[in-house]
């Protein structure tokens, strides 16, 4: 076997393995963009899930049906700020800033309402309920529970 057989060999070697390294790590980007696109497809125009029923949410009975009505105002009344969804759970949430009672936004008060796919009307809210923080603590919070920002840019 002469000199140049012998590099070749190698080399052609080294770039099928490259090439099966790069397709795979472009399909695992290409499932994971999928799952993004699944949430995605659930936004409407506004970044906001459509047609919530708030019918069998436990909000009221566990958070004050006060605090309720004051988190669903906010988002369906264009206090709407981020959508997060959670691969393993299927479930979104809704986050608004919540205002003062003098009728200011609170940058440090936050109402998350928590939603789930419902065949029957779109969407269900689960629960709704306030957090305290500024906005990146609401989204360390978030992320921390396997949700990732949805959010149309």
């Amino acid at each position: 076997m002469n000199a140049t057989a012998r590099f070749i060999g190698p080399v052609w070697g080294s770039l099928i393995l490259i090439g099966l390294v790069l397709v795979a790590i472009m399909a695992l980007g290409a499932l994971a963009g999928i799952g993004e696109s699944v949430g995605d497809l659930a936004l409407n125009a506004k970044g906001r899930l459509a047609d919530v029923d708030t019918s069998k949410s436990h909000a009221g009975e566990k958070h004050g049906e006060t605090l309720a009505s004051q988190i669903r105002h906010c988002i369906d009344n264009g206090g709407h700020i981020q959508t997060w969804f959670n691969h393993q759970t299927g479930r979104y949430i809704e986050v608004c800033m919540l205002q003062t009672p003098d009728g200011e936004n609170d940058d440090e008060h936050f109402g998350l309402r928590v939603c789930e796919d419902d065949p029957d009307c779109g969407f269900a809210e689960i629960t709704a309920f306030d957090i305290e923080g500024n906005a990146n603590q609401v989204e360390w919070y978030l992320g921390g529970r396997g949700y990732v920002d949805i959010t149309p840019p």
